[in-house]
């Protein structure tokens, strides 16, 4: 069988497929992966640009999430 025809479940930290949970709690998860990957991302540019204003702050984070920007 390939591995496109292969049903892959996604598990989140409780263990229960994303599959059963309810749409409010989906995106209750949604919301809480996307504040995740806010932190961490503004974290690592104030890791490289100490010192850095929170206006050149937020214009790099923009940045980052541009639509089809290219990865490093």
């Amino acid at each position: 069988m390939s591995h496109r025809k292969r049903k892959v479940e996604t598990v989140n930290s409780t263990g229960r497929t994303l599959r059963t949970l309810s749409g409010e709690a989906r995106v209750k998860l949604a919301a809480e992966m996307s504040s995740a990957v806010s932190a961490i991302m503004l974290d690592s540019i104030l890791d490289r640009n100490p010192g850095i204003s929170k206006t050149r702050l937020v214009k790099l984070a923009h940045k980052r999430l541009e639509p089809g920007r290219r990865i490093r």
